[in-house]
């Protein structure tokens, strides 16, 4: 059996601060990864253990028992028995069913097992003899009856994680995200940040029409916009089905705002924004512009490149600083905008979390 998983995204850093800062936020702006094909996936039988996360380039984050820091891939067994690796191999080339043997090693139930992919086998068997490159490349893990499954991704920035958004999830669109922090040796809904300011489904006030220039200040009056629940769009399943115009002549885009609480931004540690867009995007905190992609140099035009899928449905991630956050009510504002006239879907998301 071979299962095949693309898995193709970048992680991008924010530029211009570093969290936490007490300075005024600067802008922040990050590059779309380029696109990629389609993520295909074949299976004729299940395979008891999954590539749960992986770390091409790993710099400061997770030291092996010698105290170094290699890449690293993780493995998970999300079922309810030991599984013995004995006979299961883990490779680079998905053509090569031999790959690094894994015999002596096992996974108890619901558990996980941080391989050193540092190409020094003879520090033990929980080292690869090959090592990983942030380029982007193929894992291939192979059970001893030759069930398969093969991992590509794409470029992956220094310390940051490609992880499955739920352990060993098997679902081609959404299942893998980056992630701004890696889990080794435990479950990626770690990887989240605990508090929730903003959820996934919160309920968003929106227009089709290109609002007034302070529409994304925390003083402007949205009383006459629509309301509804994310995810919002069109040619999507979404919660909330905005109208989106004539085919051929779609509106430039849709704007929305909410609200949130936060009594203390003094006692949050870090604060990170999850968000899925198409085409282009552009997000305010409390009138000041934090995050872009895409985004046309004169507000109110069509977006400067296309988000399709697979990059569509998978969440960008990305840090937010906590010095623009303010005690009490804080506003989010949210410009899409299309590709193009006759583009066939628009979708928002966005979930906001927080650690104290």
């Amino acid at each position: 059996m071979m299962r095949v998983l693309a898995l193709l995204a970048a992680c991008s850093s924010p530029s211009g601060g570093r969290p936490g800062e007490t300075s005024a936020p600067e802008p922040m702006t990050t590059t779309p990864p380029a696109p990629v094909p389609t993520a295909t996936t074949t299976t004729t039988a299940p395979i008891a253990v999954c590539i749960n996360e992986v770390v091409p380039d790993n710099e400061h984050g997770w030291r092996d028992e010698t105290g170094a820091d290699p890449d690293w891939v993780e493995l998970h067994n999300p079922g309810d028995v030991r599984i013995d690796l004995d006979g299961w191999r883990l490779g680079q080339d998905p053509a090569d069913r031999d790959g690094a043997p894994l015999d002596g090693l096992s996974i108890e139930p619901g558990g996980y097992l941080v391989l050193a992919a540092d190409g020094l086998p003879d520090l033990g068997t929980t080292h690869l003899p090959f090592q990983l490159s942030g380029a982007g490349e193929v894992l291939a893990l192979w059970s001893p009856d030759d069930a398969g499954s093969i991992v590509a991704f794409g470029a992956t920035a220094a310390d940051r994680a490609l992880a499955r958004e739920t352990d060993c999830c098997e679902a081609d669109s959404g299942c893998w995200i980056p992630t701004l922090r890696p889990t080794p040796g435990a479950s990626n809904a770690g990887s989240l940040l605990p508090t929730v300011l903003v959820d996934r489904g919160a309920t968003w006030r929106y227009t089709e029409a290109p609002p007034a220039g302070n529409w994304a200040s925390p003083g402007f009056d949205d009383s006459g916009w629509t309301t509804g629940p994310a995810p919002l769009g069109f040619g999507e399943v979404v919660a909330t089905e905005l109208d989106g115009g004539d085919p051929l002549a779609r509106p430039l885009g849709a704007w929305f705002r909410t609200t949130f609480s936060v009594a203390d931004p003094g006692g949050l540690t870090a604060v990170r924004s999850r968000l899925r867009y198409d085409d282009g995007v552009v997000v305010y905190l409390n009138g000041t512009r934090i995050f872009a992609v895409n985004a046309p140099e004169t507000p109110g035009a069509y977006a400067t490149g296309l988000r399709e899928e697979p990059l569509e449905s998978r969440w960008h991630e990305a840090e937010v600083w906590r010095s623009a956050l303010i005690p009490g009510d804080n506003l989010l504002a949210v410009a899409i905008a299309q590709g193009a006239a006759d583009s066939a879907d628009l979708r928002f998301e966005l979930e906001l979390r927080a650690a104290p």
